[in-house]
């Protein structure tokens, strides 16, 4: 495996100020290298240091007319003998041949786009590409420049002159034989890297178009974050081969990360495909691990499309810069999972049969989809199946930065009964056709545009910054929560390949008050790594490895596998980032804390799991130290993106803590904290509910979630099964957007559900008592005690009195019968038991003092019965059970449930 080393970072004043546009012969650097024509830029437009410092020159900007193509350095007149480093100022401390090199690498290259700064080019090293914040002084990197770049006062470049997301080829003159996105793209890119196919003037670093850019329908005010793009080159005008074939042989991958290029014919990668989804569709607990990315291209046509079931532990993702450079004719799905009738009840004996048994998505967990564009088509498929794209997925199982360019999506597979859901999340993305919500139990979707509609809520949906979604007007019919804006987030990083050929971790910014995906009109905010800054870990990578590349200061990428560890893996430099492919997981050994982090700056971790181990952690993933002094992060926080903890399941795991966060203004997008309800472990089935006795004694877990840091912000939080709370809120300020989270199932008895002070069992959601504010909206707590019937639970959230403390659209509900929620909250709300199984709603809870709540109940017990009739009783297209709503196209197809069917499945 290819150890990258870190590279030198120089940052001098010479390099922010020098560039100007002069004749190579008016300058001696030049003149001794033989340069002819205009300095800078190259005909790969990097600028070569090597022009007379000029202070009122800005960065990367250059509004004059460029000379035409013959008077630009040619390649074959361009230094094609290295010089040595000690002509150059900047590299007069290093040894040996220095650049430019015959490859056309440069001593500095200088990103042409005002808001980019690009880290210097020393010799053999890459250029990164960086935005404008910069990072803080490290060891080996000084300080930024005192006089950092200051941006353009006149607004960026929109859509018909010239702007911030690629444009078509054939809008300019120099390129106009070639198809698909021109240059320059958000990381400086070209179309061909070694020549420049844009002939016309820069306009703020970026070539005027020859034509007019096509105005689209899209409204303006449906996107925040800049005007919108043209129209989009027809499907069958897109080139298929414009990218290089795999060339970096020096990155150890693993073996199970699977590059896909326009090489691969259709019947190679459907073969593929079926293969990874044969082992993993049933793999719940399984130890494989599996990445499937694609390389900008188109992949499958309307004549072959690829049909592809994603399973357990796998992720399939482009590696294109936009959702658009990837192109799936066909489809991406998740059907139910089939088990056999006579164990359906049994928890973890869960065996699947031969289809014809209970089908559902309950467990439906582990599976990631991102960063590409799917153009549906139905090919062999019967009735049922053609008419959706299918995503029955549950609990850790996202699609991020997806674009469904036709059809509509299904989040529930009625083609199979009972269907159940309990999902999930949608994050950055666009559905050019409807969404089926069907039989999800609860959702979170942020930034996310429905073009059509989304149909159909059962109990908790939320929607943040979304476009096109239900209003939530008349909460709790139907019970959506929706903000327009996302008030605060961060997108989740995601490899890419440059045009040539190597690989680059894109990192977003930070953004405040979004409104749909951030890339639909202009490429999204953010910095991009070179892979060389990573160590790319296997899981036969020394632990050593891992602890030196952190203290020279990479970051960590986690291939799919399954990794053991034995010590403490510790993040303490700002803006590192650990990202998972694959759902790479991280398994605790010996009782240590598999991960910890500083309260530093910027931290990002990103598509990981962590298991716990055999031996107790006090902690599985630690963020900030108690003992270290409080920072403000509120400019670039810690972010956690799809980082799931699991506690038992497919072997005994021990925790006290899943998660602790102590930093402030930490910010979570999505996350499943889950104690296993069930698995593989060897219990003794005999010893309670499916040996639910053994499982409270041996997979232990006391609390999922405790949040110690202020100002903290969680949207998709899920937290289940722990022993005692589910999450502890200590910090001031927090803000939760979407909350589930269901109650242990397997208490013994109602000796070991019990606080300190005598309270019947523990709160799902507690927020201590020294806290003075804290916000959440949209919040579910369920129970299913199946190992005890009688056991209670007085309250699903527990909250001080106090006016700071705001909660909106919550409820409890009752799963399958046995167990009691007494109260919604505080003792408001109606008992979800086996006689009234709810929903109950609070509306709007606001603490003011014990006798006087400004709370609107939608469930109290005088209004019950009247929201039972209206939400519970079979109606004409929905399930009794779930709560489901079914689109009448579905009815015709006899999909909806019985009363008797239920019952028969003792569901009821």
């Amino acid at each position: 495996m290819k150890q990258y080393a870190p590279l030198l970072f120089l940052l001098s004043d010479r390099f922010l100020a020098a560039e100007s546009l002069q004749q190579c012969s008016d300058n001696p650097t030049c003149a001794a290298l033989k340069l002819e024509g205009s300095c800078c830029p190259t005909n790969d437009f990097r600028w070569l240091d090597c022009c007379e410092n000029d202070e009122n020159n800005d960065i990367g900007i250059r509004n004059e007319t460029l000379k035409n193509d013959n008077e630009r350095i040619p390649a074959t007149n361009r230094a094609l003998t290295p010089s040595q480093c000690s002509a150059y100022s900047d590299c007069a401390h290093l040894a040996g041949d220095c650049c430019p090199t015959t490859s056309g690498v440069m001593l500095v290259s200088v990103m042409r786009r005002p808001d980019f700064v690009e880290v210097p080019d020393c010799c053999n090293s890459r250029p990164v590409v960086e935005f404008n914040t910069p990072e803080p002084s490290s060891p080996g990197r000084p300080a930024p420049a005192k006089a950092p770049y200051t941006p353009p006062t006149e607004p960026m470049p929109t859509a018909g002159t010239a702007g911030g997301s690629p444009k078509q080829c054939a809008l300019y003159t120099g390129c106009a034989n070639l198809a698909g996105d021109c240059c320059p793209t958000l990381t400086g890119v070209m179309l061909v890297s070694s020549v420049d196919c844009c002939n016309t003037p820069l306009v703020n670093g970026f070539p005027k178009p020859s034509a007019p850019t096509p105005a689209t329908n899209s409204p303006v005010d449906d996107n925040i974050f800049s005007p919108p793009t043209p129209s989009p080159v027809p499907i069958e005008d897109r080139d298929d081969g414009i990218y290089p074939p795999i060339t970096d042989l020096n990155v150890d991958w693993g073996s199970n990360v699977y590059l896909i290029d326009s090489s691969w014919s259709t019947s190679r990668i459907q073969n593929l495909v079926d293969s990874i989804h044969q082992k993993q569709v049933n793999n719940e607990m399984g130890n494989e691990r599996y990445g499937i990315y694609f390389y900008p291209g188109v992949y499958g046509s309307p004549n072959q499309p690829l049909m592809i079931q994603l399973g357990y532990y796998t992720e399939i993702a482009g590696l294109g810069t936009r959702p658009s450079d990837v192109l799936i004719y066909g489809k991406i799905e998740v059907y139910n999972r089939c088990f056999d009738p006579l164990l359906f009840n049994e928890e973890g004996q869960f065996i699947p049969s031969d289809g014809s048994g209970h089908c559902i998505a309950l467990n439906n967990f582990w599976r990631s989809l991102s960063n590409l564009s799917v153009h549906i088509i139905s090919r062999n498929q019967d009735s049922c199946r053609s008419r959706a794209n299918f995503w029955a997925v549950s609990q850790a199982s996202s699609m991020r930065r997806v674009s469904f360019v036709n059809g509509d999506v299904s989040l529930m597979d009625y083609c199979t009964m009972p269907a159940f859901a309990s999902g999930g999340f949608l994050a950055d993305s666009k559905f050019a056709g409807q969404i089926e919500n069907g039989s999800q139990q609860q959702w979170m979707s942020r930034n996310i545009d429905v073009q059509q509609n989304w149909s159909g809520t059962v109990w908790n949906q939320v929607f943040l910054g979304s476009v096109g979604v239900p209003s939530g007007n008349s909460f709790p019919d139907p019970p959506v929560s929706t903000m327009a804006q996302t008030p605060l987030s961060r997108e989740k990083p995601y490899l890419f390949v440059a045009r040539n050929g190597e690989f680059y971790v894109f990192v977003p910014s930070i953004v405040a008050n979004t409104r749909g995906p951030s890339w639909d009109s202009r490429d999204t905010p953010g910095r991009s790594i070179s892979l060389e800054k990573f160590l790319v870990i296997t899981p036969s990578t020394p632990s050593q490895s891992i602890d030196q590349a952190l203290r020279f200061g990479l970051n960590l990428l986690f291939t799919p596998g399954v990794y053991d560890i034995y010590s403490t893996i510790e993040i303490t430099k700002a803006n590192t980032v650990v990202l998972g492919i694959g759902h790479a997981t991280l398994t605790a050994r010996n009782g240590v804390v598999p991960i910890r982090t500083s309260k530093a700056a910027g931290i990002v971790l990103a598509g990981i799991t962590v298991d716990a181990g055999e031996s107790l952690s006090p902690y599985l993933l630690q963020i900030g130290s108690k003992e270290d002094p409080s920072m403000e992060l509120k400019s670039n926080p810690i972010t956690l993106s799809d980082v799931y903890v699991r506690v038992g399941g497919p072997y005994i795991g021990k925790t006290t803590v899943a998660i602790e966060i102590n930093a402030d203004d930490v910010l979570i997008d999505h996350t499943w904290i889950w104690r296993a309800d069930h698995g593989i472990e060897p219990f003794d089935m005999s010893d309670g509910y499916a040996g639910d006795n053994e499982r409270w004694r041996t997979n232990t877990g006391t609390n999922g979630l405790i949040v110690n840091g202020n100002s903290v912000t969680a949207m998709g939080l899920f937290v289940e099964h722990f022993q005692e709370y589910n999450l502890i809120w200590n910090g001031q300020d927090g803000k939760v957007y979407m909350f589930q989270s269901e109650l242990v199932y397997e208490t013994p008895s109602q000796s070991d559900w019990i606080t300190p002070d005598g309270t019947l069992g523990y709160a799902a959601y507690k927020i201590s008592n020294q806290v003075q504010r804290h916000y959440l909206i949209g919040g579910g707590v369920y129970c299913y005690n199946r190992n005890n019937p009688s056991i209670v639970t007085e309250n699903g959230f527990d909250v001080p009195i106090r006016s700071g403390i705001v909660l909106e659209r919550i409820m409890t509900r009752n799963l399958s019968g046995p167990g009691v929620i007494q109260s919604v909250i505080n003792g408001l709300g109606a008992a979800a038991d086996t006689n009234n199984r709810g929903p109950h709603y609070v509306v709007d809870y606001t603490s003011r003092s014990s006798n006087a709540m400004t709370a609107a109940e939608s469930s109290s017990s005088s209004s019950s019965v009247v929201h039972q009739q209206q939400y519970e009783e079979i109606p004409e297209s929905g399930d009794a059970s779930h709560g489901m709503t079914i689109r009448p196209s579905l009815l015709s197809m006899g999909l909806y449930l019985s009363v008797g069917y239920l019952a028969m499945l003792g569901l009821l």
